[in-house]
């Protein structure tokens, strides 16, 4: 069943049914049509190659928010910027906290500075946590 991207119940269910497949996949159990012949692989290597890919896929998550915050090693200011003002304009913090952060305030001195928080945290899950495959969602 495809589902759409709001509905997270029916989503929360394919990561559900991935953790009782991966922790039925028997280390010493061999799986494929040749049974320990030509293509069959033993449980424990198919668990270390989807572990592998997870790796991978987190770690390009890691290499997209590198490329967004940082240029040339150093923190790429601009990009920085452009994500508070974004976070100031999404959330509806106010003209005061436009004129805080826009005049070289700090967020950490905003009474609302967990909008902040809240934000960075939902870009690391975004890139890094929530790991994207090709295609939609189906369950």
């Amino acid at each position: 069943m495809n589902t759409k991207a709001h509905e997270a119940t029916v989503r929360a269910i394919g990561t559900q049914m991935f953790k009782i497949a991966f922790s039925n996949i028997i280390d010493d159990a061999w799986y494929g049509t040749n049974k320990k012949g030509r293509g069959a692989r033993k449980g424990e290597q198919i668990k270390k190659d989807i572990i592998r890919c997870i790796n991978l896929l987190t770690k390009i998550g890691v290499e997209n928010l590198k490329a967004r915050f940082f240029k040339d090693g150093r923190i790429n200011d601009k990009e920085v910027e452009n994500f508070i003002k974004s976070v100031i304009k999404n959330n509806g913090l106010g003209t005061s906290a436009e004129d805080i952060i826009y005049n070289g305030g700090i967020a950490a001195s905003l009474v609302n500075r967990t909008v902040f928080e809240n934000s960075a945290t939902a870009i690391v899950n975004d890139e890094v946590v929530d790991i994207k495959t090709n295609g939609g969602t189906a369950v």
